[in-house]
């Protein structure tokens, strides 16, 4: 899975109701993203040009995802991160159903409470 349309295509082929929601764009991240709705809720995928660079970026958030480098964050849910190869993901929710389709896809969450 390296790059957004793919992670589309995965949740389609398993069944996962997904739909395609415009940009979405976090200060402390260094590229744009898009928005989509996994099981109605509002999840962002920010591609990166590598791996190294999307690895570079992750490094950057704490542990419970409150923290980008030195920039503390208020979220209006608990966040979720999640990294495979070029993709970091966000999920700010706690919506079982949707951090099972996130895990499935792009394995255990590196970040978030």
């Amino acid at each position: 899975m390296t790059d957004y349309v793919s992670l589309i295509d995965y949740f389609r082929a398993a069944g996962i109701k997904v739909q395609a929601e415009g940009e979405v764009e976090q200060p402390f991240l260094s590229v744009a993203g898009k928005m989509i709705k996994i099981h109605d809720e509002d999840v962002q995928v920010f591609q990166y040009s590598s791996a190294a660079a999307m690895e570079a970026q992750a490094a950057r958030i704490s542990p419970d995802g409150m923290a980008v480098g030195t920039s503390k964050i208020h979220w209006l849910g608990p966040p979720h991160f999640f990294k495979k190869e070029k993709l970091l993901v966000l999920y700010i929710g706690d919506e079982a159903k949707t951090l099972k389709a996130l895990e499935a896809a792009l394995g255990r969450q590196f970040a978030g409470q």
